[in-house]
């Protein structure tokens, strides 16, 4: 059995990665200055649970009665509704990785040291405590983008298989009255406008609360539709291929929310590479910091190991630890444990704009 590599405690190995996982490292996500975005990370708060379920309260398409009738003297006061929501629940799963190095290493580690191998062991550890951080990262990162794109999301790998719905309204998931393609007739602000509206009226979400997030070829092509470079032209004489600032500039005109680039892929688990906002979307939402969702981690079962001493406060989220297989040949393990699961709050406070551009 594998015991845990005493010289360095779990609980200083945990500090380090906890320091790594943090709200703000989230916030590092955004590149406001370049109008990008890495991913949708940053509409998930971070919780930290000692559990194994995820529950939450998820916002139901029934807004406030927008206006009060007139009613006779003596006759009731009519009943308003109110925003409801709806419970909901789902599993955290496990996650993590190791690295694992043999005899030699172990050997060449405490030579080039002069012994003193638990500083230089610490050192390598911290990267590969880093490097599990952001493999875990990216797992959780492609989630959260499939629950904001699809509105679900679905795991078949490694013995799991769970699929998450939510609640998206079908009037958030809308098609482009022309497709995009169709350059000469297409009219996006005329699309947009529409989604705009309903996320105002029922709502309350104003374009000033809002962005865009597309990828970078879907946003080259916006700027090629007709439409959208005679607008471009009709505010300024233009000499070359509008910036970002240009464009933007004209939806602020129109009331319509700036646009953001989304254009990162990951490599999946089953080896394919997930583009997290795929061509052709174009995903109206809240403003980066706004919270539609939560990034959860529960108590991984490592915790109850031997020798792992975490305390109570500290044990929600995700873990490291050293094993050792205690035997000759010597095998040293840096182990990143989690369990953890991302949800989606307000899924209809997205707008999933189907451009049909066929990119």
């Amino acid at each position: 059995m594998a015991n845990i590599y005493t010289p360095v405690p779990p609980s200083e190995l945990t500090a380090i990665l906890r320091y790594i996982l943090t709200a703000e490292d989230q916030q590092e996500q955004i590149d406001a200055q370049n109008g990008r975005i890495r991913s949708f990370s940053p509409w998930f708060g971070l919780v930290m649970e000692d559990g194994v379920e995820v529950e939450w309260d998820e916002a139901l398409d029934t807004p406030y009665t927008p206006t009060a009738p007139f009613r006779s003297f003596d006759a009731p006061v009519p009943e308003g509704t109110l925003p409801g929501t709806q419970s909901k629940r789902a599993s955290m799963i496990p996650t993590g990785i190791g690295y694992t190095v043999g005899e030699l290493a172990i050997l060449l580690q405490r030579i080039s040291d002069g012994g003193n191998e638990r500083e230089l062991m610490l050192a390598k550890t911290d990267n590969q405590i880093r490097t599990g951080v952001v493999a875990i990262r990216n797992r959780m990162a492609l989630a959260e983008a499939s629950l904001v794109v699809n509105a679900g999301l679905t795991i078949d790998e490694y013995g799991v298989q769970e699929t998450v719905t939510v609640g998206r309204d079908a009037l958030n998931e809308i098609t482009s009255a022309t497709a995009w393609s169709d350059t000469a007739n297409a009219d996006p602000h005329d699309d947009e406008l529409g989604a705009m509206e309903r996320l105002e009226n029922v709502y309350g979400l104003g374009w000033q609360d809002l962005v865009v997030v597309t990828d970078n070829p879907t946003y080259d092509h916006y700027r090629t539709i007709d439409a959208v470079a005679s607008e471009l032209n009709t505010n300024r004489i233009l000499s070359g291929r509008p910036s970002r600032g240009e464009v933007n500039e004209l939806r602020e005109g129109r009331d319509l929310p700036p646009i953001m680039i989304m254009n990162r892929s990951i490599p999946n688990t089953n080896g394919t590479v997930t583009k997290l906002c795929p061509s052709n979307t174009w995903m109206i939402m809240p403003r980066p910091g706004v919270e539609i969702g939560k990034m959860q981690w529960g108590a991984p079962a490592s915790l109850d190991l031997e020798g792992v001493d975490i305390a109570a406060n500290e044990r929600g989220g995700p873990i490291a630890l050293i094993e050792t297989n205690g035997t000759v040949p010597p095998r040293r393990r840096t182990v990143i444990d989690g369990l953890g699961m991302p949800y989606l709050q307000a899924p209809n406070w997205t707008v999933n704009l189907d451009t049909q551009a066929g990119l």
